[in-house]
């Protein structure tokens, strides 16, 4: 099922399009240019916990390792990137591991846009962040993994 994912530690070596992605969910500039400068060490890596459908998820991010326990579309509530409380579903499907993430306090309560998809490309984990700007295209953001392991 999702074997090829289970078990590497991968470290990101390149992305494309977070100004973009930013600006499209609605980042100031500056701000931007701030968040920028830290969005380029993310770090995954997936465990097997045990037989019965278990996993463990650690992304590494420039706030920290966040780590999840899951089930495969059974959602979880955990903290978020932004350190409030999300409903997040992992899924596995056409090759893709899919994290969802639904807010569930702040600004963004209710929303459950923030969806990245992880996959294999020629050899290289790739995490792709979609958002769509004010003119209804859709952008995505992109970041490339090697493998440490």
């Amino acid at each position: 099922m999702c074997d090829q994912f289970v078990g590497g530690e991968y470290q990101q070596d390149g992305a494309e399009n977070l100004n973009e992605y930013l600006n499209a969910k609605g980042v100031p500039w500056l701000v931007r240019k701030l968040i920028g400068g830290k969005m380029s060490n993310h770090s995954f890596h997936l465990s097997k916990v045990n037989d019965d459908g278990t996993y463990k998820i650690a992304l590494g991010t420039a706030k920290g390792k966040m780590e999840y326990e899951f089930k495969f579309d059974d959602p979880i509530t955990a903290t978020g990137y932004d350190g409030k409380q999300h409903k997040i579903t992992f899924s596995f499907a056409d090759g893709k591991l899919t994290e969802k993430h639904e807010h569930l306090e702040g600004d963004r309560k209710g929303e459950d846009n923030d969806i990245t998809e992880w996959k294999f490309n020629d050899g290289k984990l790739v995490a792709e962040t979609a958002a769509v700007d004010k003119d209804g295209t859709t952008v995505t953001w992109k970041k490339f993994f090697k493998k440490l392991n």
